[in-house]
């Protein structure tokens, strides 16, 4: 399921899709993590295009969130996925402005992305107003875009230029991470490359040259989020935090039920359920002081020391020392990660 998230003022409307073709299979081999893509800043009104080249699903489900004032709620379109073209627009609510927008995945076959670049090809003839065009193209522009594995060969990429040519569009203004995906490998085995990035065409580099893509650090994944920033715009808020069953993770968490449980209680059958139940209650309360009141912080620690150690990496990417600091660091992060939203 390809799932892209969009943040700001929406109202979700989708445009209509070819129905005729269904989808093939494609994007990198089973396992390979999702990305994720944000419009963050300028308001929304009506949404977008997929040229989509997945083999996950048959269908591809579109979430938006939607924040107005206090007030949130979410969005949810199916559209049919096609390997033809498919095109909408977005319309911020505050100027009326208007922009076409695309989202790729491109498959790992090289013929079969030649299929993807004639499709945007055909966009880009009738294209007259400002179009964006972001996500994993699986192709790099040059060889000096990857960093270890196979040297990459000026035909490997050759379609893809000819492609971006052919339209006019060029990379987007941005800053962040220049290698948008690794393999998650060390020391020798190490590949960096820039498959994720953000096209726009003439027309929007005429009328919006401020706008940035923002590239961060994978993470614990193998790709690098993007963020697009408008000049101006009110960052988004931070999620809300989730309380679940992460207190079922610690050792003590038996003991505690155990304990609460056996005691002997009178009364009816159901009084004493309830009774042991506000004590298990104050029990599991305690236990949550005790361990778990600063996983915020703790989290946020981890996920910083993380993010400290991939920007080392950026201006060193082979680094024995980092790379294993990086490993090290990752593994603390998802389990302070996992404790907290479990």
């Amino acid at each position: 399921m390809l799932r892209s998230k969009i943040k700001g003022k929406a109202v979700v409307q989708s445009d209509e899709t070819e129905r005729d073709v269904q989808p093939e299979s494609g994007g990198k081999e089973e396992g390979a993590s999702n990305k994720r893509e944000v419009l963050q800043g300028q308001g929304i009104e009506e949404t977008v295009s997929i040229v989509n080249e997945s083999q996950m699903e048959k269908e591809a489900n579109a979430a938006v969130e939607v924040d107005q004032g206090n007030k949130e709620r979410e969005g949810q379109w199916t559209p049919v996925v096609t390997r033809r073209k498919a095109l909408g627009k977005v319309r911020g609510n505050h100027d009326d402005s208007l922009f076409y927008v695309s989202f790729v995945y491109a498959h790992n076959d090289s013929e079969r992305r030649c299929e993807l670049w004639e499709d945007l090809k055909e966009i880009g003839d009738s294209m007259l107003d400002k179009w964006m065009i972001l996500g994993d193209f699986n192709c790099c522009l040059n060889a000096q875009e990857k960093i270890g594995g196979i040297p990459l060969e000026p035909h490997t990429f050759q379609e893809f230029r000819e492609m971006i040519n052919h339209c006019q569009l060029e990379d987007m203004n941005y800053f962040g991470s220049l290698y948008t995906w690794n393999n998650n490998q060390e020391e020798g085995d190490r590949i960096l490359s820039k498959l994720g990035r953000v096209l726009v065409n003439y027309n929007w580099c005429r009328d919006w040259p401020d706008v940035q893509a923002e590239f961060g650090n994978c993470g614990v994944s193998d790709h690098s989020p993007m963020v697009i920033h408008w000049p101006n715009s009110e960052r988004c808020k931070g999620q809300t935090f989730k309380f679940l069953n992460h207190l079922t993770l610690d050792d003590e968490f038996i003991q505690i039920v155990n304990q609460k449980w056996s005691s002997r209680r009178e009364g009816c059958a159901m009084f004493r359920i309830m009774r042991n139940l506000e004590h298990l209650k104050g029990g599991l309360k305690d236990l949550n002081q005790r361990k778990f009141k600063s996983i915020d912080v703790k989290e946020i620690q981890a996920r910083d020391r993380l993010d400290y150690i991939q920007n080392l990496l950026q201006s060193d990417p082979m680094n024995n020392h980092l790379l294993k600091l990086e490993k090290e660091a990752k593994e603390e992060h998802l389990k302070v990660y996992v404790v907290q939203f479990s």
